[in-house]
This record gives C-alpha cells, sequence and structure tokens, in this order.
C-alpha cells in the first residue's frame, strides 16, 4: 500500500511544500545494517539507534541528497542542480533559510521523514561567544554542513515496520505526475530490498595511536585546569586528547566493528565523500518535538564489571560518589540554564535524575532536562542555547571554552559537536559528537576526556579519558603508543 493517497495528498498540497509519499511492510530483521551496505554511496547516510526507548525508536537511512550546505573559513555555500553558490550571513540563520519547507507529520510514522542531516562543528559557539581562538585546524574540517534528503528507507524497530519514504517537492505543481513519479521510485527501492546480501565484515589490521598529549603531558594539564578551579576561574572543565593512526581501510568495515561492540541510543555513519564521521554516542544533546525540547547531560563515569553482580557494585559507588554527584549536579544545572534561555518560565523541569545507563566498556550517571519553547524561539535558538554541551566543556561554560583553548593543543573540530536532523515536519534530533571516528585523507581520529574538578586524581582522569576510548580502539585493532 502507498500512503497517502492521492486524495489526501491534494488536500496537503493546499498547506504543505513537502509531502512525504510512502509504503509500509513488515520488516523480521533487528537492524538496517545489511540495507545500508548495499545501498550507501558518498553523501548517504546511516543513523541507526541501538536502544529501544522514547528517544531511539528509528532507524534511519537517508540517500545521497542533491542539495547541501557546507560552512568553512567563514564563508557558506549552497551546492544544487550541479553548481556552488556563496551565501552571506550567519551559518545556523542560512540552514534555518534553507528549511522553510514544511510537511505533515503522520501519526503512525512520527520521525523524520525528509529534510536536513548533518553535523555541527565544536566551533559553532564562535558564532555567539567571542572566545580567543589560540589553536590551529588540524583537520581543516567544516564549521558545519549537511545534505537535504528526500528520500529514505525508516526502521521502527518497535513494531517492527519498513518505511521507504520519497518526498513529493512543491507539489502544488504537476502534482499527480508527481504523485505517481514517488510511487515509481518508492517500488523500484522497495525491490532493492527484497534482493538483499548479508554483508561481509572487513579484516582489519592492527595499528599504533598516537596522542595530542602523553601522559605526562596530559596529567600536566589537569593540574592546569585545578588551579584555575581553586583561583575561582571555573568550576569544571573537560580535558581532551585527540588519538589518531593510519587508516587505509573502508571506514565501514570500522563502523561495523565498533557498533558490534556495543549499542547506544544515538550511531551514525555519515559520508561526506571527503570525510567520514561514525560513531555511538550514548549523549542526546537536544531533542525537540514542535515546541517541546529536551537534553539530556551525562557526568559520571564507571568501567564496566566483568559480571552483572560487578556492574551492580559499580553503579553503587558511582551513585555514592560524592565528587561524581557534584560533578553531575553541576552539569545538570547547566543544562537547566541552557534550555532555561529559550524555554517559558516555569517550564522547565528535570527528570529521571542520576539514573545510571549501562554502555558496552563504561556506565553513566544521566538525568534530562526538559522545557517548552518560548513563542519567540525555535529550534535554532535552543540549539545555539546548548551548544557546545556543558558536559564537553565545563562550567560556567564560556570561562572553561576558554581554558580548553590554551590547555589542549589541537581544534577539537567535530567532536564535542552535534550530528543529527532537522526534519520537514518539526522533527529535531541531534546527539553529542563522541565515541567518534573521523575518517580523513588516509588517517582515523578519534577524541576522548574526562571532567577536571577540584578534587580529581589526575591519574585517575587519564585512564578515564582512555577508558572512553576503548571501544573505538578495539574497533580499529588500535594500541596507544606509551
Amino acid at each position: 500500500m502507498i500512503y497517502p493517497d492521492l486524495q489526501t495528498v491534494r488536500i496537503y498540497a493546499e498547506t504543505y511544500t513537502r509531502i512525504p509519499i510512502y509504503s509500509a511492510m513488515d520488516y523480521a530483521k533487528d537492524d538496517l545494517l545489511d540495507l545500508y551496505a548495499a545501498l550507501r554511496r558518498p553523501y548517504s547516510f546511516f543513523l541507526e539507534s541501538g536502544v529501544l526507548n522514547s528517544y531511539g525508536r528509528y532507524s534511519i537511512i537517508a540517500l545521497p541528497a542533491k542539495k547541501r550546505l557546507v560552512s568553512r573559513d567563514d564563508k557558506t555555500y549552497l551546492m544544487q542542480h550541479g553548481e556552488t553558490k556563496q551565501l552571506d550571513g550567519n551559518p545556523l540563520d542560512i540552514l534555518k533559510q534553507q528549511m522553510q519547507e514544511r510537511a505533515p507529520i503522520y501519526p503512525e510514522l512520527s520521525v523524520f521523514t525528509g529534510g536536513a542531516i548533518g553535523h555541527f562543528n565544536y566551533d559553532v559557539i564562535r558564532l555567539f561567544e567571542a572566545i580567543q581562538d589560540n589553536q590551529l585546524p588540524s583537520l581543516h574540517l567544516p564549521l558545519m554542513q549537511f545534505a537535504f534528503v528526500e528520500e529514505l528507507i525508516v526502521l521502527d524497530h518497535e513494531q517492527h515496520r519498513l518505511y521507504v519514504i520519497v518526498n513529493m517537492q512543491e507539489p502544488q505543481i504537476n502534482l499527480d505526475v508527481k504523485y505517481h513519479r514517488a510511487i515509481q521510485r518508492i517500488q523500484e527501492l522497495s525491490a532493492r530490498i527484497t534482493k538483499l546480501e548479508a554483508y561481509r565484515d572487513e579484516p582489519l589490521a592492527q595499528r599504533k595511536v598516537t596522542s595530542s598529549l602523553s601522559k605526562e603531558q596530559f596529567i600536566t594539564r589537569v593540574k592546569e585546569a585545578q588551579k584555575h578551579i581553586q583561583e575561582g576561574d571555573i568550576f569544571q572543565v573537560v580535558l581532551s586528547q585527540r588519538l589518531q593512526a593510519d587508516y587505509t581501510e573502508d571506514p565501514f568495515a570500522a563502523y561495523v566493528q565498533l557498533r558490534a561492540l556495543g549499542k547506544s541510543p544515538y550511531m551514525y555513519y555519515l559520508d561526506f565523500a571527503d570525510y567520514v564521521i561514525a560513531g555511538v554516542s550514548p549523549e542526546l544533546l537536544l531533542q525537540g518535538r514542535g515546541q517541546s525540547i529536551m537534553t539530556m547531560p551525562i557526568a559520571g563515569t564507571r568501567p564496566r564489571g566483568n559480571s552483572v553482580q560487578e556492574d551492580e557494585a559499580a553503579a553503587q559507588s558511582l551513585r555514592n560518589d560524592p565528587k561524581e554527584n557534584a560533578e553531575h549536579a553541576m552539569l545538570v544545572d547547566l543544562g537547566r540554564n541552557d534550555i532555561g534561555k529559550v524555554a517559558a518560565i516555569g517550564s522547565v523541569r528535570v527528570e529521571n535524575m542520576k539514573q545510571v545507563q549501562l554502555y558496552s566498556h563504561v556506565m553513566h550517571m544521566t538525568s534530562e532536562v526538559h522545557g517548552r519553547l518560548k513563542k519567540e524561539y525555535d529550534m535554532y535558538d535552543a540549539l545555539a542555547s546548548v551548544l557546545p554541551a556543558g558536559t564537553l566543556s565545563g562550567a560556567p561554560k564560556i570561562s572553561a571554552m576558554q581554558i580548553i583553548e590554551s590547555l589542549e593543543p589541537v581544534k577539537r573540530e567535530i567532536y564535542g559537536g552535534a550530528i543529527g536532523f532537522i526534519g520537514y515536519n518539526q522533527q529535531f534530533d541531534a546527539c553529542i559528537t563522541i565515541r567518534t571516528f573521523v575518517f580523513h585523507k588516509d588517517k582515523v581520529y578519534l577524541q576522548a576526556g574526562a571532567g577536571i574538578v577540584k578534587d580529581s586524581v589526575p591519574e585517575k582522569e587519564y585512564e578515564e579519558s582512555l577508558h572512553k576510548a576503548k571501544a573505538l580502539l578495539r574497533a580499529i585493532h588500535g594500541e596507544v603508543a606509551v
């Protein structure tokens, strides 16, 4: 069956500028890995949910888009129809201008059905705040890049239903012709789904991994951060190290290895042709449904145990740790402040406070901060208020970011930014870019950090940063050179 029918489409065309046409079918498999492996091309994207909950119900394959927006070197470019046009203005405002299309929300498919998918760099904050710029970019990746997706495949993990979606553009013009073209394209894609072969893992070589900071340098910088805390400049700061190695194999093979080590609510593989971003982030940055918004701070970490009993003991230790609780409370307050900048008075609330969530190699303490946007604000304002997350910078946020500039030797770029989608149907989801690979010019990069507070033990913070990178290192068979 094709939905909606032609009569309903004619009604929608009076109001909307994008109309998703879709088919639905039962789907026995638990994921879309084999399907994405068969369909992937440059500028195709794979967003997976490895944890079934309110923000992890769907997985998405976005087929290559014909329109992209890229911002780099203080310039923003729109690419479409084989042409590149430079646009003036704030990149976030330009993205908002390009996302003026509107699509209906289907009750049976309340997820992204078309719109922009891409990433924001950590340094997007410089569009709104005057932060010193002491570091040179080592990868020279875009400040942001988004593709405008019109064809996609969505798996509903809860209902075990697969949706093939093709958007009708400008439905007011040649409506009947466009409707039947969309149906034809859906049938073409559906035929490919029935002829899948299982993806075959590609073996990966062992590799040496080097860091932007030696152990001694990291420990020295922890102590420098603690001096700032003692002097009252900040309460907390996140210090990270970048790891890199040679990598000439298929980036998708590393992603497959990584996802096999453990599931996360946000898993992604974004192929931007000259670089690939792949990761398994546990942390929501911002979710939006109409005027409702939510962020989910994560602060407090323990390594996983080797048994249920060891996990329970570690979780109890985490809940009872004064240092971890103080850090978590501080970052929840920062999340409340960030949401409060754009939320209606009285709408900000904290739910599911200090829940311990288990992941492949570590466990984290999480809380949810909810709010409702003021009438004069939209999702782009909310994004500007929360990015980058306090859990990746520190508190107060701007002061902590200034100190990060002096402590870390290279720009973070992708690390600590955001990856997600902005739907024509007002659905918005973005996760924090952590537990993530960047593949670029025969190299692989990954980055991990630790939250530094007054009572931090420098050696333990160094070990925590490596614990957070453990799954990534295992996936590429990497060994850190000491």
